[in-house]
């Protein structure tokens, strides 16, 4: 068992760290703000990519698992939360998100598949230069970012989407050089 953790990057354990904390707070409801929704997709798309250059090089296999990663987790992770914004609001220029379990199950899973490549890399070696090996801890790698990225970008459609139905509903567009206000 130790094997498993000494052979694990630390910025792995950073990673889940991070997603940990956002995990749990995401199980209650929390206000983001605009820049927080575009900031966390983007960071961690910048560690992921760090991670998986810094252990294959551009290795195409893991570069097509890391983007198949991302493909694969961003798609229904968007798709879900843009059909179901029940619960979401917008408030004083913050995005009101109601409370969300995906996080903190995504943190578990990904820091066990991470702990199993760490296994199999203590244990046997040379299956980790195989390009299977490569390109499903990749893929892996690819699908937290992806689940965070859709995630992200569909918060950032729902603000959008609500801000504007707010200013709409507050706002007499009719008496535009007034602008009274409701």
């Amino acid at each position: 068992m130790p094997e498993i953790f000494s052979h694990t990057p630390y910025w792995v354990f950073m990673v889940f760290a991070v997603i940990l904390f956002f995990g749990v707070a995401a199980c209650k409801p929390n206000r983001m703000s605009r820049l927080r929704i575009l900031l966390l997709p983007a960071v961690f798309t910048m560690v992921s990519i760090y991670g998986v250059v810094a252990n294959y090089g551009w290795a195409q296999s893991a570069l097509i698992g890391w983007f198949g990663g991302v493909f694969l987790a961003s798609l229904p992770s968007y798709v879900f939360s843009v059909t179901r914004p029940d619960g979401f609001s917008v408030h004083d220029g913050f995005l009101w998100v109601p409370r969300e379990f995906g996080i903190l199950v995504v943190s578990f899973i990904f820091i066990g598949a991470t702990c199993w490549f760490a296994y199999v890399n203590a244990v046997d070696p040379y299956l980790s230069f195989g390009w299977t090996f490569r390109l499903l801890n990749s893929l892996s790698i690819g699908m937290l970012v992806g689940f965070i990225g859709g995630r992200g970008t569909a918060h950032f459609v729902i603000y959008q989407r609500l801000g504007s139905e707010i200013a709409g509903k507050h706002t007499d567009h009719s008496n535009f050089k007034t602008g009274v206000e409701y």
